[in-house]
């Protein structure tokens, strides 16, 4: 199976879950999880890296409360989109017929298109699988 993201020119860091001690901890841990920040760096000085890590790390370190939460729904709506996207790849190589295959396919060309959402996570599903990549060449050159 392919990764769902491949991400070049950057460094990370995920730091383990932590857990408190005793009966108490646990039942805080339900509540409130300690979680030690992801590091996210740029190993290029390039406007994309930079660019992704700095989305990576909103992703991945809140550091207010409020931002906090905001990573996490971010986070979720990366994950949801994704595989949303992955959904539809998987219809449109199972589609029974040539009309649901077209059908698919200009589903995954919204996706794809720069106004969708994570659209640089979608686009390197796509440029990292060749078979994909002969399907799909287009949808990235028009998007």
């Amino acid at each position: 199976m392919n990764d769902a993201i491949t991400v070049r020119n950057l460094k990370k860091e995920f730091k383990a879950y932590s857990s408190r001690s005793g009966l108490k901890g646990a039942f805080r841990d339900l509540l409130t999880r300690n979680y030690k920040i992801v590091q996210v760096q740029a190993l290029k000085d390039d406007k994309k890296a930079l660019l992704t890590a700095e989305l990576l790390d909103k992703v991945y370190n809140g550091t207010t409360p409020m931002k906090t939460i905001e990573s996490h729904y971010i986070r979720e709506e990366l994950v949801k989109e994704l595989l949303n996207f992955l959904n539809s790849l998987q219809r449109y190589y199972t589609a029974g017929t040539e009309e649901l295959k077209h059908y698919y396919k200009l589903q995954i060309n919204e996706q794809l298109h720069s106004s969708s959402a994570f659209t640089m996570f979608k686009r390197s599903i796509i440029r990292d699988d060749p078979s994909l990549m002969r399907e799909f060449r287009e949808s990235l050159v028009n998007a």
